[in-house]
């Protein structure tokens, strides 16, 4: 049986450690030795936790992870893996989530019946968009019957790991929306999403 370079350097620091531990305790309870042997034990206890903790790093990260993700419904936290990120489902039903868009932070809905993404106004100025320059020329379909709202192309959008850039989007008009949506002009080039249970999986 062979060790790897990392599980030795891990014994090696361990060893140094305990000596230490057993070289200052033998010093200090020279004359106590079932207290220095007590207090020896709860040392040589700690530096366990901490070599445990150490060596297995990432699935205590991962656990912590998917914890964070349970308790704050919207929170979009990594999975671990590259270009994956996560979000569970929020009390409404719906899935919500934060995603950055041209730099700003902008609260999303997923709608997979959406052609693309689409902004409220207010959201659509807050990405820096320029309400001059929009135009409400496309027909869309809502629930509430036939609207217009203007194409844009947003520059980049970011949701935790995962990165795109010239993303086709649409902005309601005023008060035609009150929440921005995430739509398949984001699915579509995502090698995949999936829904878990409560629990939302996007992978680029």
């Amino acid at each position: 049986m062979s060790f790897g370079d990392d599980t030795t350097a891990n014994f090696l620091y361990l060893g140094i450690i305990m000596l230490v531990l057993v070289s200052t305790i033998t010093a200090a309870y020279r004359y106590r030795l079932r207290q220095g042997v007590g207090h020896f034990a709860i040392w040589v206890g700690i530096v366990m936790v901490l070599v445990a903790g150490y060596a297995y790093r990432s699935d205590v990260s991962a656990v912590g992870r998917r914890t964070l993700a349970a308790l704050v419904p919207g929170m979009v936290v990594s999975t671990g893996a590259s270009g994956e990120a996560a979000v569970v489902r929020g009390s409404d039903g719906h899935f919500h989530l934060s995603a950055g868009i041209n730099g700003a932070t902008i609260d999303l809905m997923l709608d997979t019946g959406a052609s693309s993404v689409v902004l409220t106004y207010r959201d659509a100025l807050a990405a820096g968009l320029d309400p001059e320059r929009l135009s409400f020329t496309a027909e869309v379909s809502t629930a509430n019957g036939v609207t217009s709202a203007a194409p844009i192309t947003l520059d980049t959008l970011t949701i935790g790991d995962i990165a795109l850039d010239r993303v086709p989007a649409l902005v309601a008009r005023p008060g035609a929306l009150t929440t921005s949506l995430l739509g398949n002009s984001v699915l579509n080039r995502l090698a995949s999403f999936t829904i878990e249970g409560d629990r939302l999986v996007l992978r680029q």
